[in-house]
Formats: structure tokens, sequence, C-alpha cells
């Protein structure tokens, strides 16, 4: 103890310190080797082996309950959409394929023919019957839309699945595990993060304050352990709505709040900072409010925060949050959504890797050159609050349809109408601008293809989403969506 002790005084007592362990008869180690050393090895390496599989077991549990959650939602308002369209199909009892991915690459073959204006083919049939198991080919007499409908729902039912049964295995096997009583520590720093969302309202935000009494106080058993507690935040306003929980529910006095220069020089066991902003700014990223914070909790410090993901480099919270990930301690991601946390984000993702592993497929070369020219104009530091997704369905982009003409109606319903890629704002998820891939030979050879994209350009137009077009015959893509984002945002 006198060793670590003596890194906390000045620099000139710490070096008085070693000098004078000279002077001291320290007793001599040689020759001591302590009983059963090979049995000791053999153990320490099994549990220390052990411990790392059990590790990356709740790794991979954390990401498959994300990836649940997210799809569970998505699937939510999928199935209003699909119950609204009706797509019975009658061939589809005897339709089963094995895994999800067989039901995404089927929809992504289908959907390439028929782009292409061609139908399934014997040799189609043969190829689904070897790969994919398929003995039910009257399924393809049904009409385009709802086979595209249908094989995205089974997609979305059969993905829940695979899911949730590696969540429950990997459950199951850590249940049978306890990392706390193994490696004997008490978690010293968490996270929780919110889903992502705008959920600060200036300097005030909901959604931190309901993580902290609804998610953290009970899965943490903080109530009533005789533990001190203080909920710190950097803004007045947030601390006060703290301050009317806490009194409505009668925590007073094991638990208090107000904001983190207030709690300079005191002190509690238990310290939850909420940090309110939904992006990172200078005044929440001060280095010295985050010592503050830091520095007044004893045993535990739990940061409540927003998923600030790429927007966290190089910053002060960042840091600290990537420091708690990094080192094994506790990353929770908050279970409590809203209506408006919803975005067609995973089913995209999936579909853009299925697309990225068929280099062959002409189609959708344009649109596989496209994300990366998106990709790499997002990254761009001006345009760090937008993001994208591809193929966003337009009946799920339109709402309210008064607006439209009943030909236009008709356009929006069919759940093979589709924006190539919608570019959207990542904080309220509004929509910015959409990206449309204009293959030349397909646009040149059917002029039906030209006027389904009048009818989409003016849908677009009425319920003032922006849009830009770009010919495969063209050039200067990324400086065109650029100079286009630069437009809208400024």
């Amino acid at each position: 103890m006198d060793f670590i002790c003596a890194y906390l005084g000045k620099n000139e007592n710490r070096q008085s310190f070693f000098d004078e362990q000279a002077n001291r008869s320290l007793p001599s180690m040689e020759g001591w080797i302590p009983q059963n050393l090979n049995e000791l090895k053999e153990k320490f390496s099994n549990v220390h082996q052990t411990l790392d599989e059990r590790l990356a077991d709740q790794n991979n549990l954390a990401l498959l309950k994300q990836l649940l959650d997210a799809l569970l939602i998505e699937k939510h308002y999928f199935d209003e959409y699909y119950i609204e369209t009706n797509p019975n199909i009658s061939a589809a009892k005897d339709f089963r394929l094995k895994r999800a991915d067989h039901y995404l690459s089927l929809l992504f073959e289908y959907q390439r023919l028929k782009a292409e204006n061609r139908s399934i083919g014997l040799l189609h049939k043969f190829y689904h019957f070897f790969i994919y198991g398929m003995r039910e080919f009257g399924f393809y007499q049904e009409p385009s839309e709802k086979i595209i409908s249908y094989l995205q729902k089974r997609y979305y039912e059969e993905k829940i699945k695979e899911l949730q049964s590696e969540s429950d295995e990997l459950t199951r096997k850590l249940e049978r595990y306890s990392f706390d009583k193994e490696m004997n520590i008490k978690r010293p720093l968490m996270v929780y993060k919110t889903a992502k969302g705008n959920h600060a309202r200036g300097r005030y935000n909901q959604r931190q304050i309901d993580v902290a009494f609804e998610e953290v106080m009970p899965e943490q058993s903080l109530l009533n352990n005789g533990k001190t507690i203080a909920i710190i935040s950097p803004y007045r306003q947030q601390a006060d709505g703290l301050i009317k929980v806490i009194e409505e529910r009668g925590y007073v006095p094991q638990i208090d709040a107000n904001t983190v220069h207030k709690f300079q020089g005191m002190e509690k066991d238990i310290i939850i900072f909420t940090t309110v902003a939904n992006e990172i700014n200078d005044f929440i990223d001060n280095p010295n409010l985050i010592n503050v914070a830091v520095s007044r909790a004893v045993e535990q410090m739990i940061v409540v925060a927003a998923d600030y993901h790429e927007e966290g480099n190089l910053t002060n919270v960042g840091d600290l949050i990537k420091y708690i990930e990094y080192n094994n301690f506790e990353v929770v991601d908050s279970k409590i959504y809203s209506v408006f946390d919803l975005l067609y984000k995973q089913y995209s993702e999936e579909l853009l890797k299925h697309i990225s592993k068929r280099r062959k497929v002409s189609v959708f070369d344009s649109e596989n050159l496209m994300e990366s020219v998106i990709q790499k104009v997002l990254n761009e530091e001006k345009f760090r609050g937008l993001d994208r997704i591809l193929h966003q369905p337009l009946r799920m982009l339109i709402r309210d349809v008064s607006l439209l003409t009943e030909e236009e109606y008709r356009f929006v319903r069919k759940p093979q109408t589709h924006t190539d890629f919608l570019i959207f704002n990542r904080i309220d998820k509004s929509p910015v601008l959409v990206v449309e891939v204009d293959g030349y030979a397909l646009h040149a050879a059917r002029p039906e293809q030209l006027e389904r994209d009048k009818v989409k350009d003016e849908i677009l137009r009425k319920y003032g989403i922006q849009i830009i077009r770009f010919r495969t015959n063209g050039s200067q893509e990324e400086q065109k969506l650029r100079e286009r984002l630069l437009a809208i945002i400024e």
C-alpha cells in the first residue's frame, strides 16, 4: 500500500520515498516456491480460458439483443403494411425455406429478374430446388408485389426466430456462470446507451431520466441498499427534472440530484451521470466537467448517454465510453423506445450485404458503386449528422396519402416501389434527400420505366422530399452529391 500511496504525493515526496527504500531490510524471497505450483498454473490457465470464452459470449449476446430489438420494431410496422395490402398467397402454405438469408437471397434474385424484365425459367427452378430446397413453384404464378411482400415477411419471421434461438442459447450458458463471483469484482464503470433518436429538448432529456429511474435503478439494485446515490447533469434544467422525480417517488434522502458543478468537493457511493445532449458539444465535453463527474463516485460511476457512435471520436465523452467498452466494463443498450425511434435500417443493412457479395449482378452494380460514393461523402465532417438506407419502401415513407391521386396511391402501395437510397437526419430520422440510380440501358429501352420515374418524382415533390438522379452514363457523381447536400443543409 505504501508503494501505491507514494504515487499520490508530490514529486519530491515520491522521490524521497523511493530513496528511503534502499535503507530498509526486506525479507529475502530467494528460493521461495509456492506449493502445488503446476496445479496452480493449470487452474489459472483454465479459469482464464473460461473467462475469455464467457466474455466473448456476453459480447455476442449484447449484439444479438440489440439486433433483435431493432428487428422486432421493424417487423411491427412492416406487419401493419402487410395487413393493409393483404397479400394472401394461396401457394405459400407449402412454401418454406431453411434459413432467413435464403428468403433474402431469393428476394434479391427475384427483384433483379423483374428489373431485367425476365421471368422465372426452368434453370432458375432447378437452382432454387438444389440451393434452397424449394418444391412449390406455383408460388411464382402470384403477382410480383405479393411475392415481394411475402418474402420480406418470411425474412423477418425467420431472422427473429434465428436470433432468438441464438440469444436463448447464450443466455442459458451465461446463467450457469457468474462473472462477479469468478472475477470477484464490482463493475466500477457502466454505460447505459439510449435508443437512437432526438430525445433531448434543449437542455432537458426525458428519455435519459426514464432510463435512470426505470432501468438503471432496478437492474443495478440501487434502491434501499444502504448506498448514497447522486444523479448529476451538466444542465440545470435536467437537474431540476431529476429532483422532481426523486421527490415525487420519495427517494429523499438516499438519492440526491444536482448539476455537476454543484457537486464539486462532494462524494457519493454511486454517481449516475446523464449527458442530456443528442450530440456531443463543447459544453458537455469539457474535460474539467467530466473529471468532476467521474471523481465524485466512491464505488461506481454509471453514465447514461446517447449512442454517439462515430460522433464520439476524438472527444472526451466518447473516450470515456470507449474506455468502459474496451476494458470489459459493462455497456447496456436501453430497451426504452418510442415509435419515433423506428427506421427501416436493419433490413437495409442485410440487403446491402447480399448485394456486395454478388459482384456479377449487373443491375445492382450501379447501386453498389453509388453506395460507395454516398458513404464516402457522408463520412466527411460536415455531413456527420446524416446517414443512408437502401431500398426504403415508398409506402413506409408516405404515411398520409391525402395528397395523392388514385394512380399515385396505387403506385405507392406496391411493395416493390422503393427509393434506391434515402439519406436522412440521424437525429430526428427526417428524410433529407432521395438518391436514384438510373441505368442507361434499362431506362432507354423501357419507356414505362421513365413514366414510373416521373410518378415517383411527383410524389416526392408533393411531400417536400428532395431527389437527385444519377444516370450510369454520367460523371462527377461525388461532387454533385456533395454540392446538393450542402445546398440542403446550409
